[in-house]
C-alpha cells in the first residue's frame, strides 16, 4: 500500500524541517491541519504490517523522491516498551522505541548528623534506643536499567542517542527530560545478527525530607 501526503511546505521553507514518522503519528491520521492526501490513506492498525518505508520528495501531479528511503520495522506484541526522543548531532529530532528488559530502581541520597547525648552526674546515661544519628537532606532518584538488543543497521543511529545531551522519555503522552548514563553499545559485530545495548535512564532528584 502506498500513501502520498502533502504537509504543505512551500519552496520558501529553506530552514531545517522535521517530520514525525513514528507509528503514533501515522495510524489513523486523517486530512486536515495542513495534511493533504494525494494517494491512499493511513491504516488504523499496524497488525497487518511488519514494516513501513518513508521517503520525502516533491509532488507535482506525481511524486518525485528526493531523499533516501528509510525503513522502519514494526514490533508486534511488545507491551513493555520505552519510547525515547533526542536531538541528534546535527540538531534534528530523533526517536526510537526499545523493547527488552527494564529494571526500575530508586536510589536515595542523604546526609548524616551526629547528635550529642544529654548526660550529667545527676541523670542516667543515655538509653541505647536514643537517637545518636539523624538522616537529613533526603533525596530520591528514579533510575531505569535498560538491557535490550537492536538490529545491526541501527547501531550507529542509536549511538547518537547515547551521545546526546538532551533526551526525553514519552510517559503517558508527556515528554519527560531524562539523562542516559553507563551506556554501552557495539556499533558493529560481524558474528552477531543483533547488537546488545545497555544503559541507565536517570530521572531528576526529588526532595523527600530534611531537617
Amino acid at each position: 500500500m502506498t500513501v502520498i501526503i502533502d504537509l504543505v511546505h512551500s519552496f520558501t521553507d529553506y530552514g531545517m524541517q522535521t517530520f514525525s514518522v513514528g507509528l503514533a503519528n501515522i495510524l489513523g491520521q486523517t486530512a486536515g491541519g495542513g495534511l493533504v492526501y494525494h494517494e491512499g490513506t493511513f491504516p488504523t492498525s499496524s497488525s497487518a504490517y511488519s514494516y513501513y518505508t518513508v521517503e520525502l520528495g516533491v509532488y507535482s501531479g506525481g511524486f518525485g523522491g528526493s531523499s533516501e528511503v528509510l525503513t522502519f520495522g514494526i514490533e508486534q506484541g511488545c507491551p513493555d516498551k520505552i519510547e525515547l526522543h533526542w536531538f541528534g548531532k546535527y540538531g534534528g529530532a530523533e526517536s526510537y522505541v526499545f523493547c527488552g528488559q527494564f529494571i526500575t530502581q530508586s536510589k536515595t541520597d542523604s546526609e548524616l548528623i551526629d547528635v550529642a547525648q544529654p548526660w550529667n552526674y545527676t541523670a542516667p546515661r543515655a538509653n541505647s534506643y536514643d537517637k545518636r544519628v539523624l538522616k537529613t537532606n533526603i533525596q530520591s532518584r528514579k533510575n531505569i536499567e535498560v538491557n535490550t538488543s537492536i538490529p545491526q543497521e541501527d547501531g550507529e543511529y542509536i549511538s547518537t542517542l547515547l551521545e546526546s545531551p538532551e533526551v526525553y522519555m514519552n510517559i503517558g503522552g508527556q515528554y519527560v527530560a531524562v539523562a542516559l548514563e553507563d551506556a554501552t553499545i557495539s556499533t558493529a559485530d560481524n558474528r552477531a545478527v543483533e547488537l546488545e545495548v545497555k544503559f541507565t535512564i536517570a530521572f531528576g532528584l526529588k526532595a523527600v525530607s530534611g531537617i
